[in-house]
C-alpha cells in the first residue's frame, strides 16, 4: 500500500498472530486500535489537522486469514465500513478444516454434533452476508491458491448475489500470492419510523447513537423509549421479544452462547482456586495464565477462595471473566450456585444440573455463570471430582478458535479420551 496523504494505515493486531482469526475479541482489538489512534489526534492539538471523527469509518483490507476476518469485521460492523478489499479468505473454520475427518465424527450422536457446532456459527461469515449488500466489496483471489482454493471467494459472491443481484462487488482472479438456530432482522426506514422485523431472535441490542429519530416499531409494535434513554450517551438499549405480541426494554445482559465469550474480559482475568496448597488446581491455573498471556495477550492473578469471597462481600470485585477451578466444595461456588441464576446447583456435595445430580466417578463440568457483581462479565466454572477429570476439563478451555464449547458441557468417564465430542455427556445454553 502506498504512503498516503490524507489518511491513515492502522495495522491492528488482534491481540496475538491467529489468536482469534479476527473474531470476538481479535476484532474488538481492531476496532480499538482506531478509537485509539483518534484519541491520540484529538489529545494532541498540533495535530487536530488529521484527527479522526468518532467512530470513525475504514476501508478494510486483508488478505488469507486476514482476507476472512476483512469478511467477518465487515459483515458484523457495516455501519463502520466504507468498504472491503478481502483477498483469498476462507469462509468459515469449518470450510478451510473440515470437522469430518476428526475422530468424535465417527461416534457423536447427531443431535449432541448440533449443540457443539452451534458454538461456532456467530463465526460462519456466510450467515452474515446479507449485511454487505449495501458495502462495495473488491474480492481478490489467486487462481491457483493451493491453501485457500478460490471456491471460497466465488461462494462469497454467489451468496452475496443471492441477497441482491445488483450489490455492488467485484471479483478478480489474479495468479498465486504470497505475502442452527439461524436468527435475522430485518431493519426497514420508512417516512417517519423504522421498522423492524425479526425472525427467531429472542433479544437485540441498538446503541444509543444509532437509535431513529422517529417511531421505532418492532414486530409491529410501536416501541415507546424514554428521554432519558436517548439522550444517555454512549449505552445500548436491548430489546427483548420472546412473548409474541410484546416487546420489552431489557436491563443489561450478560454474554452467554458460548464458552469464548469469557475471553472478551473487559479487565484482568481473576483465576479462583482452593487453596494454593492444592497443588494440581494451582499448577492448572499457572498453565491456564500462561495461555492466555501467550495467545491473547490478557493479563491474570490467581487468588484463593477465601480471598475471592472477601472481594464480593467488601463489593471489590473488578471487571474481568472470573475463571473458578476445583470442585464443589469451595465457598464462592457454593454461594454463587446458590443463587439459583442457572440450572447449575449443588445437591449435598455433588453437582446438578436442572435438579439432576450429577455425582458418579469422574464427573466434570466447565460452565458459564452470570458475575456476581457486573453484568458484562462471565464466571466459567470448570469443576471435577478428581485430580484427572480435572485436566480433561481444562482443556475444554477454548483457547484457541474453533473450539466447539457452548455455555456448558458435562464430561464423565475416560471414553472422551478415545472418542472426543463424542464422550461428551450433556451440552447446552443458558438463558439468564
Amino acid at each position: 500500500v502506498p504512503r498516503q496523504n490524507s489518511s491513515w494505515i492502522i495495522l491492528p493486531t488482534g491481540r496475538t498472530s491467529w489468536g482469534l482469526d479476527w473474531h470476538g475479541p481479535s476484532a474488538q482489538d481492531a476496532w480499538q486500535s482506531v478509537d485509539a489512534l483518534g484519541a491520540i489526534l484529538k489529545g494532541h492539538t498540533p495535530w487536530h489537522l488529521w484527527r479522526l471523527p468518532d467512530d470513525a469509518r475504514v476501508i478494510l483490507v486483508g488478505h488469507s486469514n486476514g482476507g476472512q476476518g476483512t469478511w467477518y469485521m465487515a459483515s458484523r460492523y457495516p455501519d463502520r465500513v466504507i468498504a472491503a478489499v478481502p483477498a483469498s479468505g476462507y469462509i468459515k473454520s469449518q470450510s478451510y478444516v473440515p470437522l469430518t475427518q476428526s475422530r468424535s465424527a465417527h461416534f457423536i450422536d447427531p443431535a449432541l454434533r448440533a449443540i457443539l457446532e452451534t458454538s461456532l456459527t456467530p463465526d460462519d461469515n456466510d450467515l452474515f452476508l446479507s449485511n454487505l449488500v449495501n458495502t462495495p466489496v473488491l474480492a481478490v483471489h489467486g487462481g491457483l491458491d493451493e491453501n485457500v482454493p478460490v471456491w471460497h471467494s466465488r461462494e462469497y459472491i454467489g451468496i452475496l448475489k443471492s441477497w441482491n443481484p445488483t450489490v455492488n462487488v467485484r471479483f478478480v482472479v489474479e495468479s498465486l500470492h504470497t505475502p442452527g438456530r439461524l436468527g435475522r432482522l430485518v431493519v426497514s426506514q420508512r417516512d417517519n419510523f423504522t421498522e423492524v422485523r425479526t425472525v427467531n431472535i429472542r433479544t437485540f441490542s441498538i446503541h444509543s447513537r444509532n437509535l431513529p429519530t422517529g417511531d421505532l416499531v418492532i414486530n409491529g409494535i410501536d416501541v415507546s423509549i424514554a428521554t432519558s434513554a436517548k439522550e444517555a450517551g454512549s449505552v445500548r438499549l436491548r430489546f427483548s421479544v420472546d412473548r409474541p405480541g410484546q416487546v420489552y426494554v431489557l436491563d443489561n445482559v450478560q454474554p452467554s452462547g458460548r464458552m469464548s465469550t469469557a475471553l472478551s474480559s473487559k479487565g484482568p482475568v481473576l483465576i479462583v482456586i482452593s487453596d494454593t496448597r492444592e497443588t494440581r488446581s494451582l499448577s492448572v491455573a499457572l498453565r491456564l495464565a500462561h495461555v492466555l498471556n501467550l495467545y491473547h495477550k490478557l493479563d491474570a492473578e490467581i487468588i484463593t477462595d477465601d480471598h475471592l469471597m472477601r472481594l464480593v462481600q467488601e463489593d471489590q470485585v473488578g471487571g474481568g471473566t472470573l475463571v473458578v477451578i476445583g470442585n464443589t466444595s469451595g465457598n464462592f461456588t457454593t454461594w454463587c450456585l446458590g443463587r439459583g441464576e442457572t440450572p447449575f446447583a449443588i445437591q449435598g456435595t455433588a453437582l446438578a444440573l436442572q435438579g439432576r445430580s450429577l455425582g458418579g466417578d469422574s464427573v466434570g463440568a466447565i460452565f458459564l455463570h452470570p458475575h456476581p457483581t457486573r453484568s458484562d462479565d462471565n464466571v466459567v466454572f470448570m469443576l471435577a471430582d478428581d485430580p484427572l477429570t480435572l485436566e480433561r476439563v481444562v482443556k475444554l478451555f477454548p483457547v484457541r478458535t474453533g473450539v466447539t464449547v457452548p455455555d456448558w458441557l458435562v464430561i464423565s468417564g475416560s471414553s472422551i479420551d478415545q472418542r472426543g465430542a463424542a464422550g461428551v455427556k450433556g451440552a447446552g445454553f443458558v438463558y439468564y
